[in-house]
C-alpha cells in the first residue's frame, strides 16, 4: 500500500534552506572513487603566513561571495584553529561553494561552542540531507531543536530525513504536524504532511488532507516547488488507489505543467515504469533534460537508463553532449560523470582522461580533486605520474596515502605499511588509510592485522571502500562462514546494489539462521539484485541436488526476464544447466530470444560462445562469438579469458597470456584469469616470470590457496627456504588447501631443518586433529 519511494517533502517556502531529492536513485550512481575521502574530515589545508580579518570574511558572506572567502578563511583557520566563528564560516563557505568534506569537520568544531551550536548544526543538517546521510541529518536537526524547539527549518529537515530514511515515517508526521501548529497556512508543510500519510498507507487520511488543501494551494501564493509537489501528491494518491487511468492523466498534467521539476519527473517516471511503459518514462526524462540541459541529475538518470538497457554507447553520448555545453560547471559535471562511466567498465585510461578534463575546467582544483586524480593514476599503475601529481598536495600525510598505494602496486607491502603508519596518527579514522593498511597486511600474510584494519575501515566509513567485501571473502576462504556472513551482511547494507556483495552473502548463507536468509531473499525479491540472487541460489542447488533442481528454481522464480541485459548472469547459469542436461535446443532458443531483443549486448555473445563450445565441432564459431563480445565490450573479462583459452589450446602462448592479462585488468575479482597467466608461464618453463605472476595475482587474491601453494613450491624448487616460502605454505593450509597443502607444509619444514615442527604436523594430520598454531610472523617485501 505505502509508496516508499514518494518524494521527500519540501521545506517551508518561507525558509531559505530547502532540499529537493535527487531524481536519480543513489543506488545507480557511482562516484569517482577515491578511498581517501574521509581524510579531509580531519583538517584544513595549509595556510599562508598572514591572514585578513574576520570582518573581511563577514562582508564577503553578506554578499554571498562564499568562494571568494575560502582563501582568507584558510589563512585565518591556520592562525586561529579553535575560533568557533572562523570554523563556522569556513564550513559555511565550503558547503556553499565546493561541498568539500572539510566543511563537516569545521562545522562540528564550531558546534562545540554554545553560541554557534545552532547555526553550525543547522548547516550540517542541510548538507547531510543533500548528501543522503539521513541519520546524521536527524541528529544535527535534533540538536538545533534542543536549543530552539520551534525552529521551522530544523523541523522540516528532520521530517524529511525521517521520511527518506524510511524506518520511522510517523516521526516525520509529528514534525510536520508541529510545523502546521506553528504556521497553519504553511502550504509546503500541508503538502508534505499529505505525502507522509501516503507513505504510511493512510490513503483515506491522505485523500482528506489533499482535498482540504486543494483549493488553498492553487489560489495562494505558493511556491512553484510546492505546487509541483502537490501535483505529484495528487497523482500518487490515485496510483495508490489503483485508479491507474486517472493517475496517468494526472501525471501527464504534472509533466506538462512542470516538465523539469525533479519531484514530478521522479514520480512520473516511476509510475510509467511501474505500469510497463518505460518508453514514456524515458521520454519524460529526455524532455526534462532538454528543458534543463545543465541538470546533472537528469543527465545521469537518463544515462543510467541507457546503461540498464545495456547501451553504454548511448550513455556515453549523453554525457558527451554535456561536455559541449557552454557552462563550465555543466561541462565539468559531465566530464566527471564520464569518468564514473569509464570506471564502471574498468577503463582507467578513459576515466583519467575525463577527470583531467573536469579538473581543467576548475580554476583552483580542490585538494580532494588533486588527491582523486593521483589516486586514479595510482590505480592505473601510472606510478611516476601519480607521484608527480601528489606533489601538489599540501600536506605530507596526503602524499603518504598515494605513496603507500604505489608501494602496494609495486609489491612492496612492508614499505606501504611503514608509510601508512606515518599517516595513521593524523587520521586514525580514515577508512582509506585503514583499508590500504589491511591490503598491505594481507600481502605480508599478517591476516590478523588485516582483519583489524578492515574492521576499523568499516567502522570509519563502510561505504567508502570494499573492506567489508574483502573481509567477507577472507573469512569465507578460511572457512569462517558465520564471520563471513556477518561481514557480507554489513557490506550489503552499505552497498545494496553491488552484485559482489550479494554473491558472497548468499554463498555464506548456510551459516545464518533460516529467518535471516528468508529476510534476505524477501529484500532481494523484485530488486535489481534479484537475478543475481537467483543465479547464486541455482549454482548452490546445482552442487547440492543437481542441475534439474537448479533449472526448476530458475523457471519457477517470479520477475525473471532472461532477454534483459540485467539478467545476463542468470541466463548464462540457465544455459550452463541446460548444457549439463544435454538440452541444447532449449538453450539455443533461450539465447536466440535474448540476442533478438538485444543484438548489440556483448555478454549475450559471450554466452553464445559458451554454448557453441559445447555444441560446435570447431573452435571458429566460438572464437567469432567471443570476439564479437569483446568488440561490443572491450572489458568483457569472461570473453577475454575464453579467447585466451582457445589461443593457448592452439599453441599461441604469448597471445593467450596477453588476453588473460586483459581479463584480469577488466575484472580483478575473478580468480581464474590470474591463475592462468602464472600456470601458462610455468608450463613454458618461464619460472621467474611465473613467480612474479603469482605474486601479482596474490595481491588481489591473497586467500587463493592454489596460488600460495604454487608460488611456495616454485620458491622451494629454487632453493629459497626463507620465511616467505614458509608463510605461503602456511597460507595455503589456512585457506583450505587440503591434504596437498598440509603435506607440502611438512616438506617445507623438513627442508628448513625444522623436524620437530614437521613431526607435530604429521601427527596432527594422521590423528585428524587440528594443526598446531602457525609460527610465522609478518616479514618484509618479496
Amino acid at each position: 500500500m505505502a509508496n516508499s519511494s514518494f518524494p521527500t517533502p519540501a521545506a517551508p517556502s518561507s525558509e531559505p534552506l530547502t532540499h529537493r531529492r535527487s531524481v536519480v536513485s543513489r543506488s545507480v550512481q557511482k562516484r569517482v572513487c577515491t578511498l581517501f575521502l574521509a581524510a579531509f574530515m580531519m583538517g584544513g589545508l595549509a595556510a599562508c603566513e598572514q591572514g585578513p580579518s574576520i570582518e573581511d570574511v563577514r562582508k564577503l558572506h553578506s554578499q554571498e561571495r562564499y568562494e571568494d572567502s575560502l582563501e582568507p578563511l584558510r589563512e585565518l583557520i591556520d592562525l586561529h584553529p579553535d575560533d568557533p566563528e572562523i570554523n563556522f564560516r569556513y564550513g559555511l563557505a565550503l558547503n556553499r561553494s565546493t561541498s568539500s568534506p572539510v566543511a563537516v569537520w569545521a562545522l562540528r568544531k564550531a558546534g562545540e561552542d554554545p553560541d554557534w551550536a545552532a547555526p553550525a548544526h543547522m548547516e550540517l543538517a542541510a548538507a547531510n540531507l543533500r548528501n543522503g546521510d539521513y541519520l546524521a541529518t536527524i541528529e544535527d536537526a535534533t540538536q538545533v531543536l534542543e536549543i530552539d524547539p520551534e525552529h521551522i527549518t530544523a523541523l522540516s529537515l528532520r521530517g524529511m530525513a525521517y521520511l527518506s530514511e524510511g524506518k520511522e515515517p510517523e516521526f516525520a508526521l509529528d514534525d510536520f504536524d508541529l510545523i502546521l501548529e506553528l504556521q497553519p497556512e504553511n502550504h509546503a508543510a500541508m503538502t508534505s504532511r499529505a505525502a507522509i500519510l501516503l507513505v504510511l498507507g493512510r490513503i483515506e487520511d491522505a485523500e482528506k488532507a489533499i482535498n482540504e488543501i486543494d483549493a488553498k494551494v492553487e489560489v495562494a501564493e505558493a511556491s512553484r516547488a510546492t505546487l509541483a509537489m502537490f501535483c505529484a501528491t495528487r497523482a500518487v494518491l490515485q496510483s495508490e488507489k489503483r485508479a491507474l487511468k486517472k493517475a496517468e492523466g494526472l501525471f501527464e498534467g504534472c509533466v506538462e505543467r512542470f516538465p523539469n521539476d525533479g519531484i514530478v519527473v521522479e514520480q512520473s517516471t516511476a509510475f510509467f515504469d511501474g505500469i510497463g511503459n518505460s518508453k514514456r518514462a524515458t521520454e519524460i526524462l529526455r524532455n526534462a533534460l532538454k528543458a534543463s540541459p545543465g541538470s546533472s541529475s537528469f543527465r545521469v538518470a537518463l544515462a543510467n537508463r541507457a546503461i540498464l538497457r545495456g547501451d553504454r554507447a548511448e550513455a556515453e553520448a549523453i554525457f558527451t553532449d554535456g561536455t559541449l555545453l557552454p557552462d563550465p560547471r555543466t561541462q565539468s559535471a559531465a566530464w566527471t560523470a564520464l569518468s564514473n562511466l569509464y570506471l564502471e567498465v574498468d577503463d582507467l585510461t578513459g576515466a583519467i582522461d575525463a577527470f583531467a578534463h573536469a579538473m581543467a575546467l576548475t580554476p583552483k582544483p580542490s585538494q580532494l580533486s588533486i588527491l582523486t586524480h593521483a589516486d586514479l593514476l595510482a590505480r592505473a599503475e601510472r606510478h611516476l605520474e601519480a607521484l608527480e601529481v601528489a606533489k601538489e598536495l599540501e600536506r605530507d600525510e596526503y602524499r603518504g596515502l598515494i605513496e603507500a598505494r604505489v608501494h602496494l602496486n609495486e609489491l612492496r607491502p612492508a614499505k606501504a605499511l611503514a608509510r601508512l603508519e606515518e599517516v595513521l596518527p593524523s587520521w586514525p579514522n580514515n577508512p582509506g588509510a585503514r583499508y590500504y593498511a589491511g591490503r598491505a597486511a594481507e600481502q605480508l600474510g599478517d591476516f590478523e592485522r588485516a582483519i583489524e584494519e578492515y574492521r576499523q575501515s568499516i567502522r570509519s566509513g563502510p561505504e567508502q571502500t570494499d573492506a567489508g567485501l574483502r573481509l567477507a571473502n577472507l573469512y569465507f576462504e578460511a572457512g569462517a562462514l558465520q564471520n563471513s556472513w556477518n561481514s557480507a551482511a554489513q557490506y550489503f547494507r552499505a552497498n545494496p546494489t553491488d552484485p559482489a556483495g550479494v554473491r558472497v552473502l548468499l554463498r555464506t548463507a548456510t551459516a545464518a539462521d533460516d529467518a535471516s536468509v528468508r529476510h534476505l531473499f524477501a529484500n532481494l525479491s523484485g530488486s535489481p539484485m534479484w537475478p543475481t540472487a537467483v543465479a547464486i541460489r541455482a549454482e548452490m542447488l546445482d552442487a547440492q541436488d543437481g542441475p534439474e533442481a537448479a533449472l526448476l528454481l530458475i523457471n519457477d522464480s517470479k520477475g525473471i526476464d532472461l532477454t534483459l541485459p540485467s539478467h545476463a548472469e542468470l541466463l548464462r547459469m540457465q544455459i550452463g544447466l541446460q548444457i549439463k542436461l544435454g538440452r541444447f535446443e532449449a538453450a539455443r532458443m533461450s539465447l536466440d530470444k535474448a540476442l533478438s531483443a538485444h543484438e548489440n549486448f556483448g555478454p549475450f555473445h559471450e554466452i553464445e560462445g559458451f554454448l557453441l563450445e559445447a555444441t560446435d565441432g570447431s573452435t571458429a564459431a566460438p572464437i567469432a562469438a567471443y570476439r564479437r563480445a569483446v568488440e561490443l565490450g572491450p572489458t568483457d573479462s569472461l570473453s577475454l579469458e575464453s579467447l585466451g583459452r582457445l589461443e593457448q589450446a592452439a599453441g599461441n602462448w604469448n597471445t593467450a597470456i596477453d588476453l588473460y592479462q586483459r581479463a584480469v585488468a577488466a575484472d580483478s575479482s575473478r580468480i581464474s584469469p590470474g591463475r592462468r597467466i602464472a600456470q601458462t608461464l610455468e608450463k613454458n618453463g618461464r619460472g621467474t616470470e611465473a613467480k612474479h605472476a603469482w605474486e601479482v595475482h596474490l595481491r588481489e587474491q591473497p586467500w587463493d590457496s592454489e596460488a600460495a601453494l604454487s608460488l611456495s613450491r616454485l620458491r622451494l624448487n629454487d632453493g629459497l627456504l626463507d620465511d616467505k616460502t614458509l608463510e605461503l605454505a602456511e597460507r595455503a593450509v589456512l585457506f583450505r588447501g587440503g591434504l596437498q597443502a598440509q603435506q607440502f607444509l611438512i616438506a617445507v619444514h623438513n627442508s628448513r631443518g625444522e623436524s620437530v615442527r614437521a613431526s607435530a604436523l604429521e601427527e596432527a594430520i594422521e590423528t585428524n586433529q587440528s594443526l598446531p598454531p602457525m609460527i610465522i610472523t609478518p616479514i618484509g617485501d618479496f
